[in-house]
């Protein structure tokens, strides 16, 4: 990643956590249910790093903005602030996590296999 991109990063990761304190602050004042999703939420954006840094893959600015926002939406406006309860709103994010878990199951073949292009029909197969 770019000097910039890194900034852009730490920058949304502030927004983020800003938006967790204010979500925090109304479910306390409203007496909402979702105050005890705050803490799940403040370790939701950090699944996707974790994962990149236990398999030594190169942080992505991409997979790491998707995974912010994705975060923002599921943990902060879905759980915290009830949006599960709109129609369609889990219905949605579960279909966008399946794509990303996708993503993250392609990331970890290509680890595996040392590459990401796929020359030969048989090359889809990882061999022992």
């Amino acid at each position: 990643m770019s000097q910039k991109q890194k900034k852009i990063v730490q920058v949304s990761y502030a927004i983020y956590y800003i938006l967790l304190v204010l979500a925090a602050v109304y479910c306390y004042r409203t007496q909402k249910e979702g105050l005890m999703m705050g803490a799940v939420a403040l370790f939701t954006c950090f699944l996707v790093p974790l994962v990149l840094k236990i398999l030594h893959l190169t942080p992505i600015f991409e997979i790491y903005m998707i995974n912010i926002i994705f975060a923002a939406i599921a943990s902060i406006a879905g759980s915290m602030l009830g949006a599960y309860s709109f129609p369609f709103f889990d219905k949605v994010l579960h279909f966008c996590s399946g794509l990303f878990l996708s993503e993250l199951s392609y990331m970890v073949f290509c680890w595996l296999k040392k590459t990401t292009v796929i020359k030969e029909k048989n090359e889809h197969i990882i061999h022992p």
